[in-house]
């Protein structure tokens, strides 16, 4: 499904951040495990190969601690994000590529930690909101 996935997000990427540099939120480590793979970095893999453009930047930011968001109430998501750390200098527009956005606390921690790698202004493409 990620070539149709990312197709569509394709579309909006045009509007949304042509001549950004393409990020995607890094995965908790618990849940890569179990999954076997790294749906936003897939995303943004496709999202790139659609258009053509350069590869995503893998691992600019990284995402600390075991703890996951899946099974934590909106209020617990707020209150305590996951912790993102710059891990790379990055300069230049962004576009913050994810799977599912839920609340909006990991986009936000992501955002926050590419500030501190310089990036700016940064945007975020989900494939879906869930409600």
């Amino acid at each position: 499904l990620c070539p149709l996935l990312a197709g569509f997000m394709a579309e909006h990427f045009v509007a949304a951040g042509a001549g950004s540099t393409v990020v995607p939120v890094p995965p908790a480590a618990i849940r890569r495990r179990f999954r076997g793979f790294d749906p936003a970095g897939l995303l943004a893999d496709g999202v790139c190969g659609q258009l053509g453009c350069d590869p995503p930047r893998h691992g600019v930011i990284r995402r600390l601690g075991r703890t996951r968001q899946r099974g934590r109430g909106r209020q617990q998501r707020l209150r305590a994000p996951p912790e993102i750390l710059p891990a790379a200098a990055l300069h230049g527009p962004v576009l913050l590529v994810d799977d599912v956005i839920t609340t909006g606390a990991t986009l936000t921690a992501c955002a926050a930690a590419l500030e501190r790698c310089g990036a700016g202004p940064i945007t975020a493409l989900s494939f879906t909101r869930r409600v």
